[in-house]
């Protein structure tokens, strides 16, 4: 006999025989379940004792004639008409549903009863029955319609526990275990499944997809193939439809396959588009291209050469994706940010800060940031390099203009990294020459490096800001914009406002000595729409955001006074 079924599956019943007077004798209280036998290749009613597990109180083959009859608890219909004794611990509300199942046995003319201590454990025993039978549990078999009824809510449960795994390649384990572990008297059933849901041409579907996929994917000469028939200019417009069609179709299988299989196509095919979603694939890529690292000098190329224009927001994109210390693991992010700083991290800066050196070590003697401020002379104005106030393509600014963003997005995110980087290479002071010139974008965005270097509040930026001067630009903006009320002048009140609320001590204390008489000079216009912090007032009012109508202005602090908030300078000044 097969191994018996888990005690989940089996049921608490009495087993009855009816004897030649009669009377049902008892012959005891176990648990019934129909199990499949492969030594007599059929299935039988197996009642095991619930006192000793080893005794088996019956053992009835399923018959394929319509023998069985399910019945109400109270009383049992056969040919003898005895009434039958209830299953004990029977609660009374059982009495009124289908608990007894009888039957009489065709070679010994022995009449059997199963007396359940449940509807729920009769119910199920009947469907296992009826599904042998291959008939539904409420067609003919003594059984009435409110039987056929129950019977029918009853394959309703059955139908659900035969739910099939997702048709995907990584449930292949699953569903063989699922069938292998199905009983025979279920197999029908699901094997119906398996037809109504085209379950197995699922299967199959993807089989075919990761074998197109794999193959071209292994396959350099068709790859290198199309990209040579991509890339000439000769390519007629029919066979460049054609390509791009097949394109499309391969990333749409792609898509369908598996995570391992889907890499694999990606690195080989389509590895920088998948770099929003997956940057650790790209990431795992470079790491193993040493030394060459040709993918990652081939991104860099794109963000800091002359031309393409467009594609520079998208390397820059994916830039940031692959240097985001939060979507990496611990070994994975010091073995790649090291990388990237020893390696990388001065070409990056080069078209801001020219020539610059790559390490993130401890300094050692003096450096280029160290030596630029001296009596008020030089600083972050007369740092070594191009002039940068000379006249640049719009390539050229579109590529500085992203490096400053990357560059606010490793001060924030890679801590003491890139604070060696810039002290060792006086890459703040380089930065802030920007300010000179005349696109106002790119001098906003070194007036926002430079604040983003304030936002963090830490002494390190500040002594080196102190030291070297950085405010010099700042102040020649400002000064240079006065009565405009424009984004480079509102950009560099809230820079100033942000060190005077926060009480930066050392920045407070050093614009007030540097530039102090500088700001006591100023006669500016104050906006109406803020509160009067200073007396008397400056006259004539005017609103600076009805002079600059930027969807960012309305929505940023930028609107502040010029006279008030350098006078809060000059207030809020402390010994340290």
């Amino acid at each position: 006999m097969a191994e018996a079924e888990s005690d989940d599956s089996r049921h608490r019943a009495k087993v009855y025989c009816l004897n030649s007077n009669g009377q049902w004798d008892d012959r005891g209280t176990g648990h019934a379940a129909v199990q499949y036998s492969p030594e007599d290749e059929a299935a039988f009613v197996v009642v095991v004792s619930e006192d000793d597990g080893s005794q088996v109180l019956l053992q009835a083959r399923v018959h394929m004639e319509d023998i069985y009859q399910r019945q109400q608890g109270a009383a049992l219909s056969c040919r003898r008409r005895r009434t039958l004794p209830l299953c004990t611990d029977r609660v009374p509300s059982a009495c009124a549903a289908e608990t007894i199942v009888s039957w009489n046995e065709p070679e010994t003319g022995v009449d059997y009863a199963l007396s359940f201590q449940d509807a729920e454990g009769c119910t199920d025993l009947w469907e296992q029955i009826c599904s042998l039978q291959g008939r539904e549990p409420d067609g003919a078999g003594g059984t009435s319609d409110a039987e056929g009824a129950s019977s029918t809510a009853g394959s309703a449960g059955a139908d659900t526990a035969l739910q099939l795994p997702a048709a995907e390649l990584r449930n292949v384990a699953a569903i063989a275990d699922l069938l292998s572990e199905v009983p025979p008297f279920r197999r029908a059933r699901l094997v119906e499944l398996l037809l109504q849901s085209d379950y197995v041409p699922q299967l199959i579907a993807f089989s075919n997809n990761m074998q197109i996929v794999s193959s071209l994917a292994n396959d350099e000469t068709f790859l290198q193939s199309l990209r040579d028939k991509l890339a000439d200019p000769s390519l007629s417009s029919e066979a460049l439809h054609d390509a791009l069609r097949l394109l499309q179709e391969l990333t749409t299988i792609a898509k369908q396959l598996q995570l391992y299989n889907r890499s694999t196509f990606y690195r080989k095919f389509v590895l920088l588009a998948s770099t929003q979603h997956e940057p650790a694939l790209l990431r795992t890529c470079i790491l193993s291209q040493r030394p060459g690292y040709e993918l990652c000098h081939a991104l860099i190329g794109v963000l800091v050469s002359p031309g393409g224009t467009g594609e520079k927001p998208q390397a820059s994109e994916v830039l940031r994706a692959l240097l985001d210390p939060d979507a990496m693991e611990g070994r994975e992010r010091d073995e790649f940010l090291n990388l990237f700083y020893d390696e990388f991290v001065d070409k990056i800066a080069q078209p801001v800060a020219g020539k610059v050196s790559a390490g993130t070590g401890p300094l050692n003697g003096p450096t280029n940031g160290t030596s630029g401020a001296r009596g008020g002379e030089g600083g972050a104005g007369s740092a070594e390099g191009d002039d940068p106030a000379e006249e640049a393509a719009g390539d050229v600014l579109s590529a500085r203009q992203h490096v400053c963003e990357l560059l606010c997005f490793f001060v924030t995110r890679h801590t003491y990294r890139i604070k060696y980087f810039i002290l060792r290479n006086n890459v703040l002071c380089r930065v802030l020459r920007l300010a000179k010139v005349r696109d106002k974008g790119l001098v906003l965005a070194a007036i926002r490096f430079f604040r983003t270097c304030i936002g963090l509040k830490d002494e390190f930026y500040n002594r080196y800001i102190v030291k070297n001067r950085c405010f010099e630009p700042v102040v020649a903006q400002l000064l240079a914009n006065l009565g405009r009320d424009n984004l480079v002048h509102s950009a560099i009140l809230e820079l100033l406002e942000f060190v005077r609320r926060e009480n930066v001590r050392s920045l407070v204390a050093h614009l007030a000595d540097a530039y102090g008489e500088r700001f006591r000079t100023l006669k500016h216009v104050e906006p109406d729409n803020t509160q009067t912090l200073c007396k008397p007032r400056a006259a004539p009012t005017v609103n600076v955001v009805s002079h600059y109508r930027s969807p960012w202005l309305h929505q940023s602090c930028f609107v502040v006074r010029t006279r008030a908030a350098l006078r809060r300078f000059l207030n809020a000044r402390n010994p340290l």
